[in-house]
Formats: C-alpha cells, sequence, structure tokens
C-alpha cells in the first residue's frame, strides 16, 4: 500500500486533462483491443471535449465540461467506450459500465445520445 501527494496527484489529473484537450469519447461496437494497437471496432458515436476540455484539478481529480449529445450515430451495441487525442490516440478506453455507463443497450441508426454530465478522471491518493 502506497500514498501519492495531493500535489503529484494534481499534476498527473493535469496532465491527462490536457492529452484530452480538443480529443474526443467514443463509444464502439465489438472487440476491445490494446490502447496501442489500430482500432477495428465501428465506432457508433462520438462526444467532442472542447479546448481546454477539463476544470483544473482538485484533490487529484478533473471534470469535463458538459459532453452534450452525439449526433448521426451509426446503428449497433454500445460495448466500450474509449479517449482520443484531438490526433486521434487512444489515452483510455473500458467497458461500457466501467467509468461511462450508457443506459441503452442497442443505438439506432441516425440517432442522437445525450449526456446529461460530464466525465470525471480521479487519480488515486492511495495504491
Amino acid at each position: 500500500m502506497g500514498n501519492k501527494s495531493v500535489l503529484a496527484a494534481n499534476a498527473e489529473a493535469a496532465a491527462m486533462g490536457k492529452l484530452m484537450d480538443g480529443g474526443r469519447l467514443e463509444i464502439h461496437e465489438g472487440t476491445m483491443l490494446g490502447v496501442s494497437e489500430p482500432v477495428v471496432s465501428k465506432c457508433l458515436a462520438v462526444f467532442e471535449f472542447g479546448t481546454p476540455a477539463f476544470s483544473q484539478p482538485k484533490g487529484g481529480m478533473i471534470s469535463s465540461r458538459p459532453l452534450g449529445s452525439a449526433k448521426n450515430c451509426k446503428e449497433g451495441k454500445p460495448c466500450y467506450w474509449r479517449i482520443t487525442t484531438s490526433a486521434g490516440s487512444t489515452i483510455l478506453q473500458y467497458a461500457i459500465g466501467s467509468g461511462f455507463n450508457l443506459d441503452v443497450n442497442f443505438i439506432p441508426e441516425g440517432s442522437e445520445i445525450e449526456v446529461d454530465g460530464q466525465f470525471v478522471y480521479q487519480v488515486p491518493l492511495t495504491y
């Protein structure tokens, strides 16, 4: 068991937030591969992050500006989400339900998904 200072956690969270400036939160169907592997799954929905994308860190936590909506979605079953830089490099990815929940099991073609909230990234102070 170890501890991290709030100063260090805030610096780490700020660096992650900077990576996500102008990036995207994408919802994908299919198999999630490693973050360094090319994406072969179908992207169903995209939420754009602004610049700056996140608030200043407090206690190792940053919060995005409201995500809003993804328009003209593709049809499919949401399986995982990923966050990319503005250049398209993957930063994070997890299964739906791990850090990002959707209350739909299927996305119809051409639909719009509204997210009433924000994405929060937390650096743990103990590990």
